[in-house]
């Protein structure tokens, strides 16, 4: 199990701060994806991205506008109801082919640790 913690630092005035973070060479399978605000949620809208790139593509990870509440993502096997519909908030296993991981926080106030964000993978 590795455990890669990413704190991303708002700079701008507030409603155009940006900040943007990477992590490099992550493998295995993504067991959890943590994101804890700041103790003060920024003010106005606040959008995160996470996206895994590497020399084949890209996806997203996860993604999220008016994001001030903290978030704990648990991929599991995705799952469906008796009658075959996808039971909502239930995230399928995430393979890390080793690429870069970057987080990505727009129009937030300035603010240090802005955003930290948690990657828990299993080899």
């Amino acid at each position: 199990m590795a455990i890669e913690i990413l704190k991303i630092t708002t700079v701008g005035s507030a409603g155009s701060a940006t900040g943007s973070g990477t992590i490099s060479g992550l493998r295995g399978v993504l067991a959890r994806l943590i994101v804890n605000w700041h103790a003060s949620a920024p003010a106005g809208t606040t959008d995160i991205t996470i996206v895994e790139t590497w020399d084949g593509g890209s996806r997203t990870l996860y993604a999220k506008t008016n994001a001030v509440t903290d978030v704990d993502l648990v991929p599991q096997v995705a799952a469906s109801d008796n009658a075959g519909a996808a039971i909502s908030g239930v995230y399928g296993f995430i393979a890390l082919v080793g690429g870069t991981i970057t987080v990505s926080v727009a129009q937030s106030d300035a603010l240090t640790d802005c955003v930290i964000v948690t990657l828990v993978t299993v080899e």
